[in-house]
C-alpha cells in the first residue's frame, strides 16, 4: 500500500466512528452499511489526492479467474488507473453472512493478488446485536496484536481499533475495527 493511502486509512477509521457514534446520538436510526460505505468513500476521496475511490468493485474486473461478487470499496491510482486496495466493510456479526464471509472472499482474492492491500472495517457495538469480533478485540476493547488465524484459518493482522468519544447516553455503537488480510 503507497504511504498517503496508509495514512489515511486511520483518519478515516476515527472518523467513521466518530460519524456513527454522532448519527446514533441524533436520531437514534438504524443504520446500515450502505450508510458506513458512503461516509468512508466520503472521507477517503477527500483526503487521497494521487488516487480516486470506487464503490461496488468487481472483484472479477481485477482477476478474471474470480466469480462476479462486489468489494465495498476499491481504491485506485490516477497515474496508472490500477486498484491498490480494497476495503469490506461491516456492521458487526449481524448482517447476512457476517464479516468471517467477507474475509473468505477477501482472502480468495489476495491469493491471486498479493499486491493489492485487502481490508475489512467491522463496526460494533458492545450491546445489542452487534457484538466485539472476540477473535480481533480484546474484552477492554484493545487491537490484538501479532498475525491472528481467525477461526476460517484466514492470517489477518489487526491495524487499528478506534473508539468514538465516550457519550452520554447509552448508545454503544462505538468502535470500529480495522483488519488487513495478508
Amino acid at each position: 500500500m503507497y504511504t498517503d493511502i496508509k495514512t489515511q486509512i486511520e483518519p478515516m477509521l476515527q472518523g467513521v466512528a466518530y460519524w456513527i457514534a454522532y448519527k446514533k446520538e441524533l436520531s437514534n436510526l438504524n443504520l446500515i452499511e450502505a450508510d458506513i460505505v458512503s461516509e468512508a468513500a466520503h472521507f477517503l476521496s477527500a483526503r487521497l489526492f494521487d488516487y480516486y475511490v470506487k464503490r461496488e468493485v468487481d472483484y472479477s474486473s481485477l482477476n478474471c479467474k474470480l466469480s462476479k461478487q462486489y468489494a465495498d470499496l476499491g481504491i485506485f491510482s490516477h497515474k496508472d488507473n490500477k486498484c491498490t486496495c480494497i476495503i469490506e466493510f461491516k456492521l458487526g456479526d449481524n448482517t447476512s453472512g457476517g464479516y468471517k464471509q467477507d474475509l473468505q472472499k477477501v482472502k480468495k482474492f489476495k491469493s491471486l493478488e498479493k499486491d493489492i492491500t485487502c481490508l475489512v472495517v467491522i463496526a460494533y457495538r458492545n450491546s445489542c446485536s452487534i457484538k466485539r469480533p472476540h477473535e480481533f478485540v480484546t474484552p477492554n476493547g484493545k487491537a490484538k496484536r501479532g498475525i491472528i488465524k481467525d477461526k476460517t484459518g484466514v492470517p489477518v493482522k489487526v491495524h487499528r481499533v478506534c473508539n468514538a468519544l465516550a457519550s452520554k447516553s447509552v448508545n454503544k455503537m462505538k468502535k470500529v475495527v480495522c483488519i488487513e488480510v495478508i
